[in-house]
């Protein structure tokens, strides 16, 4: 192997530079990319602002702003599909990327300050919460850049903070106060927004850089192990005396003469071997092959021939050789015998196998969509490369803090099923733990016996977090060679950043579908699995029942007692509907203080039945927050069913959301099926 081909094989290492450009790169896709979301949102938004001030003063102004709104949410669009389309961001993008954002805020900024409605009190409302949902959506969809998510907040609510103030009331006055609360909580809930994605991206590329390294390096060792091949290769070239198995044999394949080393291969001494033939210690599935290659030898179609196959040893092992065969002809071309040189290569098909073991465990794990799928896996694996080791493996439950063993390999189970951290010495070091000899190494407490062979620990952790451990202990009395104990090594390394790359892509996955606050699916699951499961519904002729529930007064709720008194709130509820509801439903938070709740093959009548049981221990909850307990707190509900109220998510949402609104607009506290509302309208 020449100098050049080794040294492009040397772990690759990332820069800091080179990082930072990934991860940049990376959130400005994300930016890009989340415009798809939160635009349409926008105009569904700036839709609502125009239909509810579209009957009061200034019309022609709200006309121009509507238009205005229009046109540059299609032009942020745009810009977006030419970026993404072209997969590389300049600065120059970025800029103009920030300059359309300036330009959305302060189109936002314009409805809360001019185009505010006096003595409109409903319609002031409806500009206050729609401007709340545009900063609580925009900050969310820009969330990877601190610079956007500042400049968007600030150039909405301050013209709106204004505006407000200058009312020079009392209850507006109130109002102001709220919303810069709102505004600083926003603005703190996006920087570690901004953080917390920021150090997730730097952890997917050192990730990504990790397994590029060990990839090199199992390269390495592969070349490695040619090298010594190669070399042993040369070497018999050179030495026309090295130490091989050679052997006469004749022209019916008994053994006429055999050499010490070929005896030592075999475990025959010479006299037994020469009282038997080729065929009595070739393994039967390689003998067809050998044969025919012996033919060819004699008909004079074959000079030579080389063949790699198995011989049986006298203690009815396989061992793998390679032998070259050639044959000695006398007078008139007149076959005499064979010549056989027979070269030992179980090592090398060893390695072959164990290497091959290693690729196909790390292809498979990379296809694990979770971690309990991967166990099977690398149990399997382990049982096949070290067929003469136990061991298991060992994952740190977060819910007990405890290591829990998840797989096992061997002959006997010798790992507790649960044991502390602490009790491995490889976890107390932070490194490979091995012990040899069992009256001078000090023995972890992780074993349900004390007879023990040699044994190595390997600590899985990467980044500081403890994943697990894996174990390989021999038989007693016997220990782990150094030749095994590589290849745990790189056996271990495979496991740990496979486990690793799972965990962190079941983080992200889980990140991306859930409410961080209260635990449940958001309306982006929502509405990328209620399709599916309409649909199947459809097939299958069942019903099913998408029921909307708002808190009554949360507002109130949050003005009165805090933002923190209405999270407490908002997670009540949300634990509620999860204790009281099947796994099979599905729970989300919409947006706000609004759930919406999809009640798997269930109609009206249950579904009502079901909700009214929830209205009513919401009703008599009590709810406390630093150990005062908050007024009773009421919710409404509207229900819709398929396929009576629609076959499309958009009109069952469209059904529940009116029913909603009549139970809200009765009185509250009530539940309200989607045909009552259409009768009410």
């Amino acid at each position: 192997m020449n100098i050049l081909t080794k040294k492009n094989l040397s772990p690759a290492i990332v820069t800091q530079n080179e990082l930072h450009h990934k991860v940049s790169t990376e959130q400005i896709n994300l930016l890009f990319s989340n415009l798809f979301i939160s635009i349409p949102s926008s105009l569904l938004c700036a839709s609502i602002i125009f239909t509810a001030l579209y009957r009061i003063p200034h019309t022609t102004m709200l006309i121009y702003w509507f238009i205005g709104t229009i046109a540059v949410s299609v032009l942020r669009l745009l810009h977006a599909s030419f970026a993404i389309h072209k997969k590389k961001y300049t600065k120059f993008q970025f800029i103009i990327f920030i300059f359309m954002t300036t330009i959305a805020a302060l189109i936002w900024g314009y409805v809360g300050s001019m185009l505010m409605p006096n003595n409109y009190p409903i319609e002031q409302m409806i500009v206050v919460i729609v401007i709340a949902g545009i900063i609580s959506g925009g900050t969310q969809s820009l969330q990877a850049s601190m610079l956007a998510c500042l400049i968007y907040a600030n150039l909405i609510l301050i013209p709106l903070l204004a505006w407000v103030f200058l009312q020079d009331t009392i209850p507006y006055i109130i109002l102001g106060i709220s919303m810069i609360l709102y505004l600083l909580f926003t603005i703190s809930i996006s920087i570690k927004g901004y953080l917390f994605l920021k150090q997730t991206l730097i952890m997917k590329y050192e990730n990504i850089d990790l397994t590029e390294n060990i990839s090199i390096s199992n390269q390495r060792l592969q070349q490695t192990n040619q090298d010594l091949i190669e070399k042993e290769n040369n070497l018999r070239l050179i030495h026309d005396n090295a130490p091989i198995g050679m052997a006469i044999v004749s022209l019916d394949g008994k053994w006429l003469n055999v050499n010490n080393k070929l005896c030592e291969l075999l475990g025959f001494s010479k006299e037994e071997l020469e009282d038997l033939t080729i065929q009595d210690i070739t393994y039967e599935e390689d003998l067809e092959i050998d044969l025919d290659d012996r033919t060819k030898l004699l008909s004079g179609k074959l000079q030579s021939y080389r063949i790699e196959k198995r011989f049986v040893t006298k203690n009815n092992s396989l061992n793998w050789i390679v032998t070259n065969v050639s044959i000695v002809r006398g007078k008139g071309d007149k076959p005499l015998y064979y010549i056989s040189q027979i070269q030992d290569i179980n090592d090398e098909k060893q390695n072959e196998i164990i290497m091959s073991e290693l690729s196909h465990m790390n292809e498979m794990l990379q296809l694990c969509h979770n971690s309990r799928e991967a166990y099977p896996i690398i149990s399997h694996a382990a049982q096949k490369i070290f067929n003469d080791l136990n061991g298991g493996l060992s994952i740190f439950n977060t819910d007990y803090h405890e290591q829990e063993v998840t797989s096992r390999w061997g002959n006997v189970s010798l790992l507790k099923p649960f044991f502390k951290s602490e009790d491995c010495w490889a976890f107390r070091s932070g490194n490979i733990y091995i012990a040899n000899d069992m009256t001078k190494d000090s023995a972890c407490k992780h074993f349900d016996t004390s007879s023990l062979g040699g044994y190595t620990c390997l600590p899985l952790i990467i980044q500081g977090k403890v994943l697990g451990m894996l174990n390989f202990t021999a038989n007693p009395g016997q220990t782990i060679s150094f030749h095994q104990q590589q290849i745990i090594n790189n056996f271990s390394e495979i496991v740990k950043l496979s486990l690793a790359n799972i965990h962190l892509n079941e983080a992200l996955k889980d990140q991306a579908i859930h409410d961080p606050l209260t635990g449940l699916l958001n309306r982006r699951y929502l509405y990328e699995s209620l399709p599916q499961t309409l649909n199947h519904a459809l097939r299958m002729k069942q019903s099913f029942t998408v029921c909307m529930i708002d808190i009554d007064f949360f507002k109130k709720i949050n003005d009165t007692y805090g933002h923190d008194a209405g999270d407490e709130v908002l997670k009540f509820i949300a634990a509620l509907l999860k204790n009281n509801l099947r796994k099979s439903d599905m729970i989300c938070r919409f947006g706000g203080e609004e759930f919406v709740v999809v009640l798997l093959d269930n109609d009206l009548e249950h579904a009502k039945s079901q909700m009214e049981l929830i209205r009513l221990a919401v009703k008599d909850a009590q709810i406390k927050i630093q150990k005062q307990t908050l007024p009773s707190i009421s919710i409404s509900i509207g229900i819709a069913e398929t396929p009576k109220h629609g076959v499309t998510i958009s009109d069952l949402l469209r059904a529940a959301d009116s029913a909603l609104y009549i139970a809200k607009k009765t009185g509250r506290d009530r539940i309200v099926q989607a045909e009552i509302a259409q009768n009410l309208d």
